[in-house]
């Protein structure tokens, strides 16, 4: 349920980025005049211009976007262009950031999400359940660090059974053999 939680609030996020990129991208559309006008990008239309181009290679199933790129770069310059898109001068809006940066949601924000859902819907939940709860791959991490049998790979194979103590241990490696 973890993967899901985390899938559902990437796409949560990715749909507010996309409504602030919406206004930025209005906002350089209503002032276009002032962009033709100007050599350099206008003090008041920079945190929109650079916004809208840090969002270009996050955004990638907008193809237009990367035509407004292209005008951009033929307008200011590609140095300027890669600048806003590396945020280089932190013109960048925050919230745009926060919406569209591929992270992991933390375990907590996950818990919350899901207590947030399950308030919504009516359904009991217990997220003191889950604080604890570990994952199959942690739990696989944790197993193959303690009594796994490498493999020429580098690979380890957990075992099926854990062994109770150093002999079963060995048991089992020389079995795996």
């Amino acid at each position: 349920s973890r993967v899901k939680v985390e899938s559902l609030i990437r796409e949560d996020l990715s749909i507010a980025g996309l409504d602030i990129l919406v206004i930025f991208i209005e906002l350089v559309a209503s002032r276009l005049m002032v962009v033709m006008e100007s050599r350099t990008c206008p003090p008041e239309l920079k945190e929109a211009v650079t916004s809208v181009l840090w969002a270009v290679p996050r955004v990638d199933n907008v193809p237009e976007l990367h035509t407004v790129r292209l005008q951009f770069a033929l307008k200011y310059g590609k140095h300027f262009c890669e600048m806003s898109a590396a945020n280089e001068e932190l013109s960048v809006n925050d919230k745009l950031i926060e919406k569209l940066n591929v992270t992991v949601p933390t375990p907590a924000f996950c818990i919350d999400y899901l207590e947030g859902i399950a308030g919504e819907y009516g359904v009991e939940f217990d997220p003191e359940e889950l604080a604890g709860a570990t994952t199959v791959m942690s739990d696989i991490a944790a197993v193959s660090q303690t009594s796994g049998v490498p493999t020429a790979g580098r690979f380890v194979v957990p075992p099926i059974v854990v062994p109770r103590d150093d002999i079963e241990a060995r048991l089992l490696a020389l079995r795996r053999q």
